[in-house]
């Protein structure tokens, strides 16, 4: 089977979306598929050499490019196209893009890594004629869609790269000194200062990692690295590191926006604290949080500097929270969402060239 991969990447979008896509990609692998990727937005950090890179040829996102992707399957032989460009820098452009989409049904499978809230596809252009709708998210409600669309819709099929589900247990300390502070793949609005800013208020004698990812502004970088090395704290500055994984293992607690990395923590038992970066987000991380999974301080712009670094030494000292939050987490996430998500794509595959043969049969 040879499945297509569009997706976006950016400083606005940032890199999670990519990097989920990238590990349903290697599971597709591992069950023996070929995996090519079509990618948008700017560039990409390095890849595994085995998969195959599609550049849009010129600036946008994919949903400017639909001429482009359409020659591309007349040329190519796909058996799916999984989709994952549900975001607000391109969403009031989907229309135009979704008609095209329509007819690519026609020529192969169409699967939709949709997101949550006001950025969801499904929920703003229910129209797209799709094949299987994927929503992994916690307490996501369901979506109405045709009686031949396969829904997989909520935290069964959260997309964890496996090398956080086999992480070691985390051990719950007395006093949380190890604290992991990151932001996104682009940081935008420049919360990692604020979060450091905040943590020199702290009473708490603090080790912190601030994880700088790819798409950060170079000021931005800069001023956290002027930060590290005059901070009363001890400030190590992370560069683009290729996953989380073993920082999650390291931390004792977490101050993060609320990007998908919070699904994350989630598997790896990890105590964070949230902040998102505006309240569409905000109203979206309700229903993780409802779990018991995270401290949730709102919108970034809304919390002050004391505020926060006061919020820090409550958690960083209250063992008993940090536990149940890590305890929580991992029951809410199984890591087992990814090979069932490949897994329906494949089935859904057959049954569907099933259905065309019979048709064509029927016909002629």
């Amino acid at each position: 089977m040879h499945l297509l991969i569009c997706v976006d990447v950016g400083e606005k979008v940032g890199l999670g979306h990519f990097s989920r896509c990238l590990v349903l990609a290697q599971e597709a692998n591992r069950q023996g598929w070929q995996v090519s990727f079509l990618v948008g937005g700017g560039l990409l950090p390095a890849l595994d050499s085995q998969l195959n890179v599609f550049s849009i040829p010129r600036k946008g996102y994919v949903v400017d490019h639909s001429a482009f992707l359409t020659r591309l399957i007349a040329e190519q032989c796909f058996d799916a196209i999984l989709m994952d460009i549900s975001h607000d820098s391109t969403l009031e452009r989907y229309e135009g893009f979704a008609a095209d989409l329509n007819r690519i049904n026609e020529k192969c499978l169409v699967a939709l890594l949709d997101s949550s809230g006001a950025n969801s596809i499904s929920r703003k252009y229910p129209d797209t004629v799709i094949d299987i709708l994927i929503v992994p998210y916690v307490g996501e409600p369901p979506v109405e869609v045709r009686d031949d669309c396969l829904s997989l819709i909520g935290a069964e099929f959260a997309i964890i790269d496996p090398v956080y589900h086999i992480q070691p247990v985390k051990m719950i300390k007395a006093i949380a000194r190890r604290v992991l502070v990151t932001c996104g793949g682009g940081d935008p609005m420049a919360v990692s200062m604020k979060v450091l800013d905040a943590l020199e208020l702290c009473q708490a004698d603090l080790d912190i990692q601030c994880v700088i990812g790819p798409y950060f502004d170079e000021g931005l970088i800069k001023s956290l690295k002027r930060f590290a090395d005059c901070s009363s704290q001890h400030v190590e500055c992370v560069i683009a590191p290729l996953n989380l994984a073993d920082h999650m293992t390291w931390a004792d607690l977490s101050i993060s926006t609320s990007g998908l990395t919070k699904y994350e923590f989630s598997v790896t038992g990890t105590p964070v604290i949230l902040l998102s970066i505006d309240e569409l987000h905000h109203r979206v991380n309700q229903r993780f949080l409802s779990a018991g999974t995270a401290v949730d301080l709102g919108v970034y712009d809304s919390v002050d500097n004391q505020d926060l670094s006061q919020m820090v030494d409550s958690v960083v000292a209250d063992m008993p929270l940090r536990k149940k939050m890590s305890e929580a987490g991992r029951r809410t996430i199984d890591g087992l969402g990814v090979e069932r998500i490949v897994s329906s794509i494949g089935k859904k595959i057959v049954e569907k060239n099933q259905n065309s043969d019979e048709a064509r049969e029927a016909t002629s």
